[in-house]
């Protein structure tokens, strides 16, 4: 993470027939901003779990807050403020959930069918990707049925 900063210096000469005297001051610009590196980024819900659990497993052992919050910032490289959420949410919620890996599966689907779909997730309260993943599982667990013959 750092901060930045850097000059522009706009060519007043070549600007198209200005209607005022321009002067090199109004032509000069100074743009400041912050950048962070692509490895501080939001994590994973797999790795958010993951941390959850971590501060539950140093909670459990009887860490105390503050040292939790200290070992989990140099552990995952992250702020002590966001290991402070994690222990936070360990000490609530106690132990989470580490959901499955996702990959992206397209397919197509008759529009009638997607509108379909999209109804049920929206009635249901849940994704699209969850419901169709419900609904795969399902699917699937009913085992091989021999195909029909014509």
């Amino acid at each position: 993470m750092g901060n930045f900063c850097f000059d522009v210096t706009l060519n007043y000469r070549r600007l198209e027939r200005p209607r005022r005297r321009v002067t090199k001051e109004m032509c000069h610009v100074r743009y400041y901003g912050y950048v962070m590196h692509a490895d501080h980024d939001r994590c994973s819900t797999v790795e958010f779990a993951q941390r959850i659990n971590a501060a539950a497993e140093l909670l459990e052992t009887g860490v105390e807050a503050a040292e939790a919050v200290r070992v989990l910032a140099a552990q995952f490289g992250c702020s002590p403020r966001q290991a402070r959420r994690y222990v936070e949410r360990a000490a609530e919620g106690g132990r989470a959930t580490v959901p499955e890996e996702t990959a992206v599966f397209t397919v197509k689907l008759p529009p009638a069918l997607a509108v379909r779909v999209r109804e049920r997730a929206r009635e249901s309260g849940i994704t699209i990707s969850a419901l169709v993943a419900r609904a795969l599982t399902e699917f699937l667990a009913r085992g091989r049925r021999k195909p029909r013959r014509r």
